[in-house]
């Protein structure tokens, strides 16, 4: 049975991260310094973006990540006031 891809906050701080990048070249390796985040872990981030349309190969889809960034994020990741 095929686990879900339920997308992590750790995922949308690499999607912005990889949109603030632009056209540069970048290594996991350096990304996961960045983001005090694993090597592994920035592996396992960008599959789960690539299953959702996020990022194709090693680089965004800016129309989606932005439909996300605008109208999605605040629902499944929603403030604790």
């Amino acid at each position: 049975m095929q686990q879900a891809s339920i997308l992590k906050p750790q995922d949308v701080a690499l999607l912005v991260k990889l949109l603030a990048k632009g056209a540069q070249e970048w290594r996991q390796v350096d990304v996961a310094s960045e983001l005090g985040l694993s090597q592994g872990e920035i592996a396992k981030s960008l599959h789960r973006l690539v299953k959702s349309g996020l990022v194709h190969g090693k680089r965004p889809n800016r129309a989606a990540a932005l439909e996300l960034l605008i109208h999605a994020v605040k629902y499944v990741f929603p403030a604790q006031v």
